[in-house]
């Protein structure tokens, strides 16, 4: 009986977050895929960042998981400061990801590691906590295998903020 509780409390989140939810396609080479999300959950929407903007401070949480690395490195910060924009005061980023410490430890990671993608723009901490100080925002990890991270941060509420 617990699990069709669960079940059933899951539907009802879900529900909840329709219209509320959206995956930011940033990227217009990924402009090639239409579906949102294959597991056949349609509370997201996918849309394409330049034709639909978000109003600042939407959404009280802001979640990427492993898709990050396909932001090239110039671009990394800005794709920080469109997310941060987004999340209310008060509110919480976080992101699953490989990364690393810094270009070092990637380039180290690739000599230990061959099946690390040489196409792929893996977030350096350094850069990412960089991107994060211009909102007053302190960087979070916990590092969970020899590339994999979760990354987090707390948008500031009231005076604290800052950022352009």
């Amino acid at each position: 009986m617990r699990r069709h509780d669960d079940s059933k409390r899951s539907k009802e989140i879900l529900r909840e977050a329709e219209d509320k939810s959206f995956d930011f396609d940033s990227m217009p080479w990924v402009d090639e895929y239409d579906h949102v999300v294959e597991s056949g959950l349609d509370t997201c929407q996918k849309i394409h960042s330049s034709k639909y903007r978000t109003p600042d401070s939407s959404f009280d949480a802001v979640v990427s998981t492993y898709a990050f690395h396909h932001i090239p490195h110039y671009r990394q910060p800005e794709g920080i400061r469109e997310m941060v924009r987004v999340l209310r005061p008060g509110g919480v980023w976080a992101m699953g990801e490989v990364a690393f410490r810094d270009a070092a430890a990637e380039l180290e990671a690739k000599r230990t590691y061959p099946w690390l993608d040489e196409d792929e723009y893996y977030p350096h901490i350094d850069s990412l906590q960089s991107a994060f100080n211009q909102f007053n925002m302190v960087l979070h990890g916990k590092k969970f295998t020899p590339v994999s991270w979760v990354l987090w941060a707390l948008k500031p509420a009231g005076d604290g903020d800052a950022g352009p």
